[in-house]
């Protein structure tokens, strides 16, 4: 078995490599710490399989398997994941508003069955309803953070002199 501090810093290597050439190359950890940076950046509304983690180690054409861990998803992006998790060959495109596409993986996740999910190291529901809520913006908490925040910057802006 290899010396874990050894195999992070060969990893580290790597991902320096990835990040500094314009390759179409991917450098992966393991299941598990492919997990914890898609979620890190923002992707962890949904489960990181190894049947994804297989697919990008396969070198899968589609560049959206080479974002997954390096940055939040974008409506599209979030909308064609989507698509890869739940939609069937008869099926038109997912659509693009976030209220429609939530209401839409919502009434997916009903006919799905639990995977493995890499980062929790346990069987979980594909999608995090919750987290895929916030990821499409439809949350009311960062909707209120803002108002607040033009609140507060409204008052002081009234009581500056």
């Amino acid at each position: 078995m290899p010396d874990s501090t050894c195999q992070s810093y060969e990893v580290k290597y790597y991902n320096r490599i990835d990040e500094e050439l314009e390759l179409p190359l991917d450098i992966l950890d393991d299941l598990t710490g492919e997990a914890k940076e898609l979620h890190e950046v923002g992707n962890g509304w949904f489960a990181y399989t190894p049947l994804l983690h297989r697919i990008r180690e396969g070198g899968a054409l589609n560049k959206l398997f080479d974002l997954l861990d390096e940055r939040a998803l974008k409506l599209p992006e979030i909308a064609e994941m989507l698509e890869l998790l739940f939609r069937h060959p008869e099926d038109p495109p997912f659509p693009r508003c976030p209220r429609a596409l939530y209401a839409l993986a919502q009434s997916r996740m009903g006919m799905s069955s639990s995977v493995f999910n890499g980062h929790r190291q346990c069987m979980t529901p594909p999608v995090d309803l919750k987290a895929l809520k916030r990821a499409l913006g439809l949350s009311s908490w960062p909707r209120l953070r803002a108002e607040l925040m033009k609140t507060l910057l409204c008052a002081k802006m009234t009581t500056a002199p």
